[in-house]
């Protein structure tokens, strides 16, 4: 699913200063899996999700806390709940593979 005009203007009152850590394993073949982790600052909660396009989601981690995939996960996006979200830096984390 791609982003939207309006989520991005939504998302770009909400969300500043993003990094991405990336870990990845790429063995012979045409996938290849790993980490990564992104950290944001947000201003204020909101309906935020990462754009995830990794076909398989794993071990989400939201702020600390180990989220079920199904829960969070679809359509290429994982969303952060209101619940887990915090009033300044938030950190999302995943396991991921992936076709080349």
């Amino acid at each position: 699913m791609n982003l939207k005009d309006e989520e991005a203007r939504e998302r770009s009152r909400l969300v500043r200063s993003v990094q991405y850590t990336l870990g990845l394993v790429l063995p012979r073949g045409g996938a290849y899996c790993g980490t990564v982790e992104i950290r944001f600052v947000l201003s204020k909660p909101g309906p935020i999700f990462v754009d995830y396009s990794g076909s398989e989601a794993g071990d989400i981690i939201i702020n600390g806390f180990h989220v079920a995939t199904d829960k969070v996960f679809s359509a290429h996006r994982i969303k952060v709940p209101a619940e887990l979200q915090q009033k300044g830096e938030n950190i999302v984390s995943s396991w991921s593979e992936s076709v080349l």
